[in-house]
């Protein structure tokens, strides 16, 4: 975990027990996180596979952001936790605090039609 360059403000200590042995006890682990962003790390023994973890609160959906691919918009796929059947075991899972000012924008896009229509909006109001 040292050994790859992030960009956060702080990580916090491993909230993961050690017994995480299949995806259904990880989404109930995740389920009574409080809400946040966390680093999570599963496989065995030195491979392992990281991803990030978003917890939106008590019997909320749980997200997570996995496979990187630069080419894409939005270089990260996102999908909800309980598709990852994969998941067997969690070495650890710790939350990360955010540098200020950063903002989550997945789910809060508009559509092109929305934008222009409070872009029309805004000029009609300064124009009166």
């Amino acid at each position: 975990r040292d050994s790859v360059p992030l960009d956060y403000d702080h990580l916090f200590l491993n909230v993961a027990p050690e017994s995480i042995a299949n995806i259904e006890t990880f989404n109930k682990v995740c389920q009574e996180q409080p809400p946040g962003v966390y680093l999570v790390s599963t496989g065995e023994d030195d491979v392992g596979h990281c991803f990030v973890v978003i917890v939106y609160g008590p019997n909320e959906r749980v997200l997570v952001l996995d496979g990187f691919t630069d080419k894409k918009d939005s270089p990260m796929d996102v999908l909800p936790l309980k598709y990852l059947q994969w998941v067997h075991n969690v070495k650890w899972m710790c939350r990360v605090a955010l540098k200020p000012g950063y903002k989550c924008r997945h789910g809060k896009r508009k559509s092109k039609t929305q934008r222009k229509r409070e872009k029309r909006l805004r000029q009609q109001l300064q124009n009166l």
